[in-house]
């Protein structure tokens, strides 16, 4: 729902309400100058509440992690515009990555520093590409959305990548330092261009 700016009476930009019923509903503020990435991440939270409610029902518990909205936003962009694959790692290059026990933690209401929301598209990046027949992405995706710890999570659903947090750590970062200089097109590939 499209709520025009003169009548929001929201904290935010946006709001998903999960009803009773099991409804998501997203609420956007709206005028000709809404930034696109609040849309984008409205939907985004959107959908995910939509599958927490899918795959868990209705109750307290149920979350849509900020990280993961960002990652999705950002994974969304980069391929929609290919162009801004390329933004993203000269960004990331700028900066050393973020601990990924800080981006796991990240809450609504605090800051949103750009290298919180980079890092989380590297990571669900990483998570997507370490997904093996075992099923550990959507294993984990599961446990998030179900409102379990992320820390616990990752650590149950990715066996034996890590013994323990400082792994976990070097982990994250000589993944975070892998994607962000590997060299890849930003759009198709020739032999699928001509195609």
């Amino acid at each position: 729902r499209l709520v025009p700016a003169q009548d929001w009476r929201e904290g935010g930009p946006f709001r998903v309400i999960v009803e009773a019923g099991g409804v998501v509903s997203v609420r956007v503020r709206w005028e000709e100058t809404v930034p696109e990435n609040f849309v984008r991440r409205a939907l985004v939270q959107g959908l995910l509440m939509r599958q927490a409610v899918a795959r868990h029902g209705v109750h307290e518990r149920l979350t849509a992690p900020l990280w993961l909205e960002h990652a999705c936003a950002g994974w969304w962009l980069t391929r929609a515009e290919p162009a801004q694959l390329d933004a993203l790692k000269q960004s990331s290059e700028r900066h050393a990555p973020p601990s990924l026990k800080d981006l796991l933690a990240w809450q609504r209401g605090a800051n949103e520093p750009a290298e919180l929301s980079e890092g989380s598209v590297w990571l669900l990046t990483l998570l997507v590409g370490e997904n093996s027949r075992a099923g550990e992405w959507p294993a984990l995706l599961h446990r998030l959305l179900g409102g379990e710890n992320p820390e616990a999570a990752l650590a149950a659903t990715f066996p034996g990548r890590f013994a323990d947090d400082a792994q976990r750590e070097l982990w994250w970062m000589t993944a975070w330092h892998h994607l962000c200089r590997a060299r890849v097109l930003p759009g198709l590939e020739a032999a699928e261009s001509r195609a």
